[in-house]
């Protein structure tokens, strides 16, 4: 089991998504801080040190692959998971590009899970 003091951003757009998703990664154990968008999600990343960014593509104010080459300007060491339903060669080929370190299509939590874990233990 995950210890409190690993930190987790989650950047997703989708209510039910977000809410879902950060209940299941706190019941795992983890501390979770859940952004609704692109903008909250970078400023929490340059404010707050985290063990794992979980991001999805679509958000409605910039792309999460530009996000996440945002974060890599300051952050080089914090895996990135992408969680997203944009699951075509070209969105994993953009994470790729974007040095995300992982990338995990909806709906698949226990993907995710298993992917959270691997990085935080």
């Amino acid at each position: 089991m995950a210890t409190v003091s690993r930190r987790i951003l989650f950047v997703e757009d989708h209510d039910d998504t977000r809410t879902m998703l950060t209940k299941l990664l706190e019941q795992a154990g983890y501390f979770v801080i859940a952004a609704e968008n692109a903008a909250v999600g970078l400023a929490l990343a340059q404010l707050h040190p985290f063990d794992l960014l979980i991001l999805d593509v679509w958000l409605p104010d910039e792309n999460g692959d530009k996000l996440c080459r945002k974060v890599r300007e300051f952050d080089r060491y914090t895996p990135i998971i992408f969680y997203t339903g944009a699951d075509t060669d070209s969105d994993r080929r953009n994470a790729e590009l974007s040095e995300a370190d992982a990338f995990v299509a909806k709906p698949s939590v226990d993907e995710l899970l298993e992917r959270v874990k691997y990085f935080l233990s």
